[in-house]
């Protein structure tokens, strides 16, 4: 049993972001521990400050009856009675190109253009805990359609540790919503993201600030992982009016959205490594375009060969609100 450890509350430092392609290096460094799962801090504020607790036993994950190392899993009926999960994940590996470029962000970025893994080892022993976050931008039309609102829906984490066969879903959005308004580049922020309810139950919608990204995240609590075979974090998302008896622009709409997750410290902090302080991130997904229609945005670690020999993710990682499930594409 750990300890309660009350830390002090701390910025949200974007995770990757600002930080040169260079200190991706850094992460060979670090050594792969046993695995452990165990509750840590939890938000309290959908404010990008944060604070929270150490505590708790290890975490032991439910056997999940639906995960399978099947690479065709039957389930549904109609159009949705089929998915290739690995044909689906094969859109999201790193290196697979955006639907489309965000405003305002420079070509610098290793995420501006196409997914980027940084790998599934932690940067330092002590900076093991994982979040996870997306972000809406505008496109490079810089065109924020009125009346239009991005939904946002059930976000998860799911991990396969090492050694296991079992994907576990670690983190969801059904704890609530945190969030704040950064510039497109993460230079600096404007405040905690504005949330309204969503169409959907437990949904909730954004509308990125002109000049600023919506940048979100769970108010779970953090998850402690020192070693890990796989990750992936899905969104759901779409676009719905913000006023139902305004005009329906979502044609003309122009946001995209894309996920990922985080390496951080207990009390949230980034990881400090050769006395440098690098907000490291397991990586960012691709950009893909929100539409009228449910999609799940996805980041994943898993590589082409590794889609081949890992256990894969179950159905259930992937479901849509409607009760669909996605198409190849997302």
């Amino acid at each position: 049993m750990l300890k309660i450890k009350r830390g002090k509350q701390q910025i949200r430092e974007p995770s990757i972001y600002r930080i040169p392609l260079l200190f991706i290096s850094l992460f060979a460094i670090c050594g792969a521990l046993l695995l452990v799962f165990t509750h840590a801090s939890t938000p309290v504020t959908s404010s990008e400050a944060e604070n929270g607790t150490v505590s708790g036993a290890a975490f032991v994950g439910p056997a999940d009856a639906s995960a399978s190392n099947s690479k065709y899993v039957q389930f549904g009926n109609g159009s949705n009675a089929g998915l290739s999960i690995s044909a689906l994940l094969a859109n999201f590996t790193d290196g697979s190109a955006g639907e489309a470029l965000p405003h305002g962000v420079p070509t610098s970025y290793s995420w501006e253009a196409h997914a980027s893994g940084s790998g599934t080892t932690p940067p330092a022993p002590n900076s093991n805990y994982i979040d996870w976050w997306g972000q809406v931008y505008v496109d490079t039309t810089d065109v924020h359609a009125a009346n239009v609102q991005v939904e946002l829906d059930n976000c998860q984490f799911w991990a396969l540790a090492n050694g296991s066969n079992t994907w576990q879903n670690l983190q969801n959005s059904s704890a609530g919503w945190g969030g704040g308004n950064y510039t497109e580049d993460f230079t600096s922020s404007n405040g905690s993201l504005a949330f309204t309810n969503g169409h959907d139950s437990g949904a909730v919608s954004v509308v990125p600030l002109e000049g600023y990204n919506a940048h979100f995240w769970g108010q779970q609590a953090l998850i402690s992982i020192s070693s890990l075979q796989a990750a992936i974090t899905v969104c759901r998302t779409r676009l719905v009016l913000a006023n139902a008896s305004g005009p329906d622009n979502r044609s003309s709409a122009h946001y995209i959205l894309s996920t990922g997750a985080d390496w951080r410290q207990s009390n949230y902090a980034c990881p400090v490594v050769n006395g440098v302080t690098i907000c490291d991130g397991l990586g960012v997904g691709k950009f893909i375009k929100i539409t009228s229609a449910w999609r799940d945005a996805i980041f994943s670690t898993m590589s082409q060969a590794q889609l081949s020999s890992f256990p894969l993710p179950p159905p259930a990682a992937f479901v849509l609100p409607d009760g669909a499930y996605p198409g190849v594409g997302g």
